[in-house]
């Protein structure tokens, strides 16, 4: 479904990167935000039937930075959310240790 975006983002030359349902439209200029924006308000709404989210979407700078997929990107940094470090952290610590691994048992048929 979302395919249709990615086509009219290509066929204007703007570079993007979607995973799922989340994407991030790069411009060259400062001028061509607005432009790219109202283009994916266009096919999201007009052709999908979609709503942006007005809490993820913003227009800002590489200098400012800005989240995508668990991670804080910028011109200085490029780092892993609190969040998501957090959320990695519990996963790691439920993950079964080395002597509860089940290569570690002889095989019983």
């Amino acid at each position: 479904m979302l395919n249709h975006l990615d086509w009219a983002l290509d066929k204007a030359g703007y570079l993007f990167a979607r995973y799922v349902d989340d994407f991030v439209v790069v411009c060259q200029t400062n001028r061509q935000a607005p432009e790219a924006l109202a283009l994916v308000k266009r096919v999201l709404e007009g052709q999908l039937g979609l709503q942006l989210s007005p809490e993820k979407t913003e227009i800002t700078t590489f200098g400012k930075g800005y989240e995508f997929l668990g991670f804080s990107l910028s011109s200085r940094s490029r780092r892993m959310r609190e969040k998501s470090v957090l959320k990695f952290k519990a996963k790691v610590h439920r993950a079964p240790q080395h002597s509860e691994c089940w290569q570690d048992r002889p095989f019983q048929p």
